[in-house]
């Protein structure tokens, strides 16, 4: 289980060998659409609506060469890349 103010380790993927990135979540918000499908049975014909689930937050990495200078800006940087 996720919330708001957790820190959670991201995947690496195939490229690297061990976890270099973190992710501080700020908002966790859910998105469903199509309700209007719906009916007052739901089971009837599988999934009539979809949900998405989106987590937004800071993303950090002690990887140099992952970091963009783009989203550098003179509140979030400790360091130089």
């Amino acid at each position: 289980m996720l919330g708001v103010g957790d820190t959670v380790r991201l995947l690496p993927n195939k490229r690297q060998s061990k976890c270099t990135d973190v992710l501080s979540i700020k908002s966790i918000r859910l998105k469903w659409t199509n309700l209007d499908k719906a009916s007052a049975n739901d089971y009837d014909e599988g999934r009539p609506y979809n949900s998405e689930v989106w987590i937004y937050g800071s993303a950090y990495t002690s990887d140099s060469s992952r970091g963009n200078k783009l989203w550098v800006t003179e509140q979030n940087v400790e360091g130089k890349f």
